[in-house]
Parts: C-alpha cells; sequence; structure tokens
C-alpha cells in the first residue's frame, strides 16, 4: 500500500523534515509527503505546475527521482498499466482541529491492517493507494479557532481542487504515452466533519469535469448544512461529478449539534417566538453528519444515506471513550461502519437494512 501526505500548511525545514512554521494562513500550493508506513518517516516534497508527468509514465523510472504528484501518479499508474489487478486511489480530508503530526499519526492508523478484518486485511480491503490532505484546520476546539478554520476552508478546497487535477492530467499524459490501461484505476474520496466544507469549496474550482469523474464520494458526520446536497447547496455539483455518494450520519452526533450552535453566532442568526413562546430556530444551520440530507427527494439520484446511529462501539482506550460519549469518529472506532466504509472503498456492495425512506439505509451491529 502506497500512503502520501499532502498538505497546504505554511512549514519549513527542521533537519531532515517539515514542521509547521508557525504562520496561520492556508496556501493554494501544498507539498507531497511519501509515507513509509512500517517506519513511521515521510520526506517532503514540493508540488508546483509544469511537471513533467511523461516521467512518471516511465515504468523503470526511479521513483524517488520524481517530485510532487508526479510519485503519486507514478505509483497508482505501475500497476494499472502492469497487471489487470486493482490499483485505486482514495483521497481523505479530515476535519477540524487536527496538526501535521496528527494527520499523520492519523494517517498511520487508517492503513492500519487490522482495522480492516482479524488477522489483518485477509479479505485485501485496504485501498491500494491512499492519499491524506492534511489542511491547517486550527488548533484547539475553541469558537474563536473554528472561526479562524472556517476561513482557511476557500484556500484550502482550492489547494485540493489543484492536486485532483494534477492527479487527473497526470493520468490522461500516462494513457497518451502508453495507451490505455489494462483496469483503469478509480478515484474515491473521502471527507470527514469539517473536511466536507474543503471539499465544498474544491467542487467551485471543479464544476468543468467530465460526469462521474470520481467513483464513490463518503460523506463521514459532514459539518456541512444538512441542505447542502439540494440544487443551489454546496455539495450539489457531486450529483453529476460522482458515481455514488454515501452521507454516513449519527443522530446523536454532539460534535455536529455544538457546530450547529456555532455557525448559527457566525451568522449572527437570532431565534424566534413560536405561538407557545418557545424559542425556535431557522433550520439552515442543522448538520448533514447528524440528520442525513433534510429531503431526499430534493437529492441526486446517486446519493445514499446511511444512519449510523445504532452501530455499537467496544469500550477500550481514552479515544473509545471520547467516540462514545461524542459519536463522531465512528469510521475510526465503531466495527459496523467500519466494515462498511472498507467495503465501499474497495468496490464492494456493502450490506445494508433498507428504512421505509427513498434511498435510506441503516448501517448496525
Amino acid at each position: 500500500m502506497a500512503a502520501f501526505v499532502v498538505s497546504n500548511r505554511p512549514l519549513k525545514k527542521a533537519g531532515t523534515k517539515f514542521i509547521e512554521s508557525g504562520r496561520t494562513a492556508a496556501l493554494a500550493s501544498f507539498r507531497v509527503a511519501t509515507l513509509d508506513c512500517d517506519a513511521k518517516t515521510y520526506a517532503m516534497t514540493p508540488d508546483w505546475d509544469g511537471l513533467d508527468f511523461e516521467r512518471a509514465a516511465k515504468p523503470r523510472v526511479r521513483a524517488a527521482s520524481l517530485r510532487g504528484s508526479e510519485r503519486i501518479v507514478h505509483e497508482v499508474a505501475k500497476p494499472a498499466w502492469a497487471s489487470e489487478a486493482p490499483s485505486d486511489l482514495v483521497l481523505l480530508v479530515h476535519g477540524f482541529d487536527y496538526d501535521l503530526s496528527e494527520s499523520i499519526d492519523q494517517l498511520h492508523r487508517v492503513t492500519r491492517p487490522e482495522l480492516y478484518g482479524p488477522g489483518g486485511d485477509p479479505k485485501g480491503r485496504r485501498p491500494q493507494h491512499l492519499v491524506y490532505f492534511s489542511w491547517p484546520s486550527g488548533t484547539s476546539i475553541r469558537p474563536k479557532d473554528y472561526r479562524i478554520a472556517k476561513r482557511r476552508v476557500e484556500r484550502s478546497g482550492e489547494a485540493f481542487a489543484r492536486l485532483v487535477r494534477h492527479l487527473l492530467q497526470g493520468l490522461a499524459d500516462v494513457e497518451d504515452r502508453r495507451g490505455p490501461p489494462k483496469r483503469r484505476p478509480r478515484i474515491r474520496v473521502v471527507a470527514h466533519s469539517m473536511g466536507n466544507q474543503v471539499l465544498a469549496a474544491a467542487l467551485d474550482h471543479l464544476h468543468d469535469l467530465s460526469a462521474r469523474t470520481l467513483d464513490d464520494v463518503l460523506l463521514l458526520n459532514a459539518d456541512v448544512s444538512y441542505k447542502a446536497l439540494e440544487k443551489g447547496g454546496s455539495l450539489r455539483p457531486l450529483g453529476k461529478l460522482a458515481r455514488r455518494v454515501h452521507v454516513y450520519y449519527h443522530r446523536s452526533d454532539d460534535v455536529l449539534r455544538l457546530s450547529s450552535r456555532m455557525n448559527r453566532n457566525i451568522a449572527g442568526e437570532k431565534p424566534r417566538r413560536d405561538r407557545w413562546r418557545r424559542r425556535t430556530w431557522k433550520d439552515d444551520h442543522e448538520r448533514l453528519g447528524r440528520h442525513g440530507p433534510k429531503s431526499m427527494l430534493l437529492a441526486p439520484r446517486n446519493v445514499r444515506a446511511l444512519d449510523t446511529t445504532n452501530a455499537k462501539g467496544e469500550r477500550g482506550s481514552r479515544e473509545l471513550r471520547q467516540e462514545l460519549r461524542m459519536d463522531h469518529w465512528g469510521y475510526l472506532h465503531r466495527p459496523a461502519i467500519i466494515e462498511d466504509v472498507a467495503k465501499v472503498l474497495s468496490g464492494r456492495t456493502p450490506r445494508r437494512r433498507k428504512t421505509r425512506k427513498d434511498r435510506t439505509f441503516l448501517v448496525e451491529g
């Protein structure tokens, strides 16, 4: 499995590694790190326009000589053009309150084999290539840092869109040089929590891509409006760009409950009084990851809503206890959700129990 970290954080070099420079801005450019999952080491190289993807198309080129997204394209192209083995690519965008070291730690957790089944991934569910997009998402959970992180979303979305374009252009250049692949690589996107805001910002820069460019898009506990998939919503373009969109939501997600409150405060919204003088609010700031889509009839036909409220977790470490208390990181700690996500990322069809609602399923166990 090839794993990469792509970051648009302001970085400075410290010995053989890069660390955050202390600046709070988000950059439109990014660096690419090739991650050694066993040794837990990485080396970062800058990425820029004008990369020579024809070098990445050469099967015998030295991987260490490739720069930035050239290396990613090369790793994806090698098996795709050499054999009929799957060579799919997963792009993962994290949520609020992650620094660079926490991003790399989480990437190690996502790639560990035991996450995909007892005995260490016996069914080959792990994605073949994983790119973890790490953006400057704040350093604490204070409301002030949440507002600052929201201001960085637009620039981070621009950087993520630039990464997607580089990868698509690189694979197209390889195909021009070597002909059609034996098995075409599929690109899947996973966005968690506030990472969905970055994805929404990126879609503003990807509107000209052809239909069904992306395979599966997984929206995990999405910190966006639950009207985001309706006409005019920030995630509506996924109806055209993706083959399938999976919306995972938990009706007791306490992190997104706080997010709804903070977004109301940011918008300056005041409560109204109903006929019994009770305080009521507009519903524009209710979160997709807590309620699911407001109306599946208004969402694109390729959207599936997955209610994970009854998915159980096992008690154990402090992180597991935090998940059971907050219900926000189920894709890392709840076996039923982990299995469902793993099957989607490996191209399999998960077993789900249908509800009476249109295109809405239960993930439980």
